[in-house]
């Protein structure tokens, strides 16, 4: 069921996927409380969420699932929320990711954001005897933490994790083998971190190396990477956890870590409404690899 209007429009298929899941909550909630034995749709409620989230990281990173069009994902969608009228569930919606930097559909139809709210951001004031108020404001990481992604694939992987409303801290520990790996952070196409044998964090970033679409995608050899200081693997010699770079710069206290390094990316609620999701981008060469990637969820420094 693609041959319609918006059949091709994210914001449309999300808008049905709302109104439906709305309404198969309203007939669950009913049958519970007037007994009715009715049967409802929880199977469809599951995949209407997964689709759904699917089609919000798509909308704000083109490449996520890139396999999957989303033509092929509304013809599914089409048959679950068939006859659902997203004006008659929504009285007053929240577009999501809005404002959006660089894509060509506006946000121009009505969609409800569902999701927990989380905060990220603590601030406390304190006054001294002075008449003088100073604020501090500390970052406290995002959810879906310690998770880890153990591949060793070669060739480019990107790994996409969500980010808070309310701003946060992407922490990442990343731990490669003898044959040197590069983990880029990359919000909305934009690089953010790097993992590098003497380079910081906040770069600068290589320009040889991860570009989906280019001949210079992966190193086609480990000696490809040698000359590349982004690329980290104990066969180029040693370099920096950034153990104490990541708690004085965060405020938030890690394990200590005797190998791998860490990269991180403090982002504000600003970014977030530019794209909900943030993608850790890891490049190994194409005859032989061995990675480990990690993401954390510090807690503040006492």
């Amino acid at each position: 069921m693609t041959d319609c209007d918006q059949c091709g429009s994210i914001l449309a298929l999300i808008s049905g996927i709302d109104c439906t899941i709305t309404k198969i909550g309203n007939d669950i909630y009913n049958d519970l409380i007037f007994a009715l034995n009715k049967s409802c749709r929880t199977g469809d409620m599951n995949d209407l969420l997964h689709y759904r989230r699917i089609l919000i990281h798509k909308w704000c990173n083109s490449l996520y699932a890139e396999d999957f069009t989303v033509l092929q994902i509304a013809s599914k969608v089409q048959l679950m929320t068939s006859g659902c009228i997203p004006q008659e569930c929504c009285d007053e919606c929240i577009p999501i990711c809005t404002p959006f930097v660089g894509i060509a559909e506006e946000p121009t139809i009505c969609t409800p954001f569902v999701g927990i709210a989380y905060k990220y951001l603590t601030t406390t004031t304190t006054t001294t005897i002075t008449p003088t108020t100073t604020t501090t404001t500390t970052a406290v990481p995002e959810p879906d933490c310690n998770i880890s992604q153990s591949n060793g694939g070669t060739g480019l992987e990107d790994i996409v994790y969500d980010l808070s409303p309310s701003g946060g801290v992407v922490t990442l520990h990343f731990n490669s083998a003898y044959y040197a790996d590069k983990l880029e952070i990359i919000h909305n196409s934009v690089k953010k971190a790097t993992t590098g044998m003497t380079v910081p964090n906040e770069g600068p970033f290589d320009g040889a190396y991860g570009i989906p679409g280019s001949i210079g995608i992966a190193p086609n050899t480990s000696a490809d990477t040698v000359a590349i200081d982004q690329f980290i693997g104990s066969g180029k010699g040693s370099w920096s956890v950034r153990i104490s770079e990541y708690e004085s710069e965060t405020g938030l206290n890690i394990p200590t870590y005797s190998q791998g390094q860490m990269i991180w990316w403090i982002y504000t609620p600003a970014d977030y409404l530019i794209s909900p999701v943030v993608t850790a981008r890891i490049i190994g060469p194409l005859d032989i690899t061995s990675w480990n990637v990690t993401k954390l969820c510090p807690n503040p420094l006492l």
